[in-house]
């Protein structure tokens, strides 16, 4: 027996040709069998914008589960903000290392949406418009390998469960196990740190909230077993949308899903790290800040809980740890503390500064009729 192999000419594949010689008839019997590599049929969502370091960790990361569908979209660059057009074109270039089997498809825009939050959502409803469903990563947000088969079999699984509306990778309980199987759900603590959804739930997505009645979330959320400070926390930022533009859709995702009623699925270990701290981020300027660069976990095989219910000691649990304890940049001394004043204080004070700071405070933008 004489057996060769050859890859066929798009890559998808190995073609074993195995020669069997027959010594009585001297014919030479071939048996072909063609094993194709297996690809990732989730269509999958990067959001990249003017940071090549960060993108290339999760395109790497990408690139190993070789996605059949890979959109990209990119926001356009700063005007005002030198060397900018530069970084977004060399992020883009990641393109250029696609090299699998691969349906892409990319909306790079040219000009600047203005908000991160802004170029994600509609980042997001593009893709959408395409699919319908799949899983959404922005450049700095790192999956484990396993968060692939994750999502892939709960998008399957709860395709027609209305009551599901993400499938989340963050997981804030720190070793806590919740419930008896390898995820459980959660009414409004969501995250868009790489999350997987349906079409069926973003296209009631709102990204300021114009069609949210504030009544509604202050009487439900007491029905619901809400703590007193978990209503004042969320209602803050509900009107402080109306004063500024956004920097984080994830407010936004969780009103959406609360409004729906629904539950987002929450991993029982941690599996997307944010590795964007640093002086190019939006939100995290400090690299040392506890959300960031968290160590991720395996999950499979997965195990399915018996109830689909909201868990609301985890969700009281990461109110007391995270929300009601935020951290506040300092820039002189290039750190962030972390404060144990009763968060929606700070929130107040915080969108304030945002709110005169963008409507009083100009900007210098460069004359750009003037020409060197």
């Amino acid at each position: 027996m004489f057996r060769k192999e050859i890859k066929d000419t798009k890559g998808t594949g190995i073609a074993y040709f195995i020669f069997h010689l027959n010594n009585d008839n001297y014919k030479h019997i071939i048996n072909i069998l063609f094993v194709k590599e297996k690809q990732f049929n989730v269509p999958i969502l990067m959001v990249l914008f003017n940071r090549i370091d960060t993108l290339q960790v999760l395109f790497n990361q990408v690139r190993q589960q070789k996605p059949r569908y890979l959109y990209l979209y990119a926001d356009g660059p700063r005007l005002n903000v030198s060397g900018e057009k530069e970084k977004c074109e060399q992020a883009r270039s990641i393109i250029n290392q696609i090299d699998w089997d691969c349906e892409i498809i990319t909306n790079f825009q040219k000009d600047n949406s203005g908000s991160a939050a802004i170029s994600v959502s509609h980042a997001i409803s593009w893709f959408f418009q395409h699919v319908d469903y799949g899983i959404i990563f922005e450049h700095d947000t790192i999956p484990h390998s396993d968060y692939f088969a994750f999502c892939e079999e709960l998008l399957e699984k709860y395709k027609d469960d209305e009551r599901i509306s993400m499938i989340n990778g963050v997981n804030f309980q720190y070793g806590i196990t919740r419930g008896d199987g390898s995820y459980y759900f959660s009414g409004m603590l969501t995250s868009t740190w790489g999350f997987a959804t349906w079409r069926r739930f973003w296209k009631h997505y709102d990204l300021f909230l114009e069609n949210y009645p504030y009544d509604l979330l202050q009487s439900r959320s007491f029905s619901s077993h809400w703590r007193p400070s978990q209503v004042v926390v969320p209602s803050l930022p509900l009107r402080a949308m109306f004063l500024w533009k956004p920097e984080n859709p994830t407010y936004q995702s969780g009103f959406t899903s609360y409004k729906l009623h629904g539950l987002a699925i929450i991993p029982n270990v941690n599996m997307i790290k944010n590795i964007g701290g640093g002086p190019e981020a939006t939100n995290y300027k400090d690299v040392n800040n506890f959300r960031l660069n968290r160590e991720t976990y395996p999950i499979l095989p997965i195990k399915h809980p018996s109830k689909v219910e909201r868990n609301i000691d985890a969700e009281n649990y990461q109110f007391k740890k995270v929300e009601l304890r935020p951290t506040m940049f300092l820039p002189k001394i290039n750190k962030s503390i972390r404060l144990n004043l009763n968060s929606s204080v700070i929130f107040l004070l915080w969108s304030l500064w945002r709110w005169t700071r963008r409507n009083f405070i100009k900007k210098k933008i460069p004359n750009l009729s003037v020409v060197k």
